[in-house]
């Protein structure tokens, strides 16, 4: 659990590069999209600590901890969400803003 949730945070990483990079492309080219995209990249980086922790925490108990269960699953949920709106943002924002092809 511990090496993927370090994978993970690594790809997210990764994900939150690109959404600078399209932010940096947009210019000032409508800001409602880039307030978008920022939350979403601050909120991808949360969880992305969130994740290193959590595991850490819960590979270091010594009892089971179900607290630490739901946590994770709620971290991974929203995680999830936030995954899918930033992608969602991102191609909406190539596409109309960038008018860039798929």
């Amino acid at each position: 659990m511990l090496i993927a949730s370090r994978a993970v945070s690594a790809h997210l990483l990764q994900v939150i590069k690109e959404i600078n990079d399209t932010i940096a492309q947009m210019g000032s080219k409508n800001p409602k999209e880039q307030d978008r995209l920022h939350r979403a990249a601050q909120a991808l980086r949360n969880y992305g600590t969130q994740l290193k922790i959590l595991p850490s925490v819960k590979a270091a108990s010594i009892e089971k901890d179900n607290d630490a269960d739901e946590s994770l699953l709620s971290i991974t949920r929203g995680l999830g969400n936030v995954l899918a709106e930033a992608i969602f943002t991102m191609d909406t924002v190539k596409i109309t803003v960038l008018k860039l092809k798929r």
